[in-house]
């Protein structure tokens, strides 16, 4: 009898310790540049499944030139999602990057970089991974995203009213059912 409850409470235990061997979970973590010539005060960045923003990851304004890591959350290694949607605000509140949630997905992993670059540019949001960014970004200089703007379209301030007014024919696009924008 002693024998038995001895080898059933051993099952116990054994079914005890197994239940506490479930898969592993994973932190992710980024680290947020901003490049874009204007503070930033708020970021949601949310798994592109989610239809809400969620928290904002700043907890104080993100100055032009300045770096921070942020953790985005701590997941089952099979449920660690790659494709994550990001809202960037700027001064006054307003949005800096038109993403719709729908609309555009952000591929990241764990330790990659994102770089808010200016947002007149084509691509003004890019994720890399930190040799990426070390290579190719680390040598901005705050107050340089305008300028550069200016510089890639070939023509100063001045020159650009000069040319007359395309405000008519500015814009972006979306047609139904397309996997493009006409910008």
């Amino acid at each position: 009898m002693k024998k038995k409850l001895a080898l059933l409470l051993a099952a116990l235990c054994l079914l005890l310790a197994l239940t506490g061997c479930g898969e592993k979970e994973q932190s992710v973590y980024v680290t947020l540049y901003n490049q874009s010539g204007h503070d930033i005060t708020s970021v949601c960045i949310t798994p592109a499944s989610s239809d809400d923003w969620g928290e904002n990851f700043l907890d104080e304004t993100l100055a032009d030139g300045a770096g921070v890591t942020i953790g985005l959350g701590t997941y089952k290694e099979s449920e660690v999602p790659t494709e994550w949607n990001i809202l960037v605000y700027g001064e006054e509140d307003c949005i800096l990057y038109e993403t719709d949630v729908d609309e555009v997905d952000f591929t990241m992993h764990d330790g990659d970089c994102v770089v808010f670059q200016s947002p007149e540019e084509a691509i003004s949001i890019v994720v890399c991974t930190d040799a990426e960014y070390q290579e190719l970004y680390a040598d901005y200089t705050p107050g340089t995203a305008a300028e550069e703007v200016e510089e890639a379209a070939g023509m100063d301030v001045n020159e650009m009213g000069d040319a007359g007014d395309i405000s008519g024919y500015t814009g972006c696009w979306k047609l139904d059912n397309e996997p493009f924008y006409f910008v």
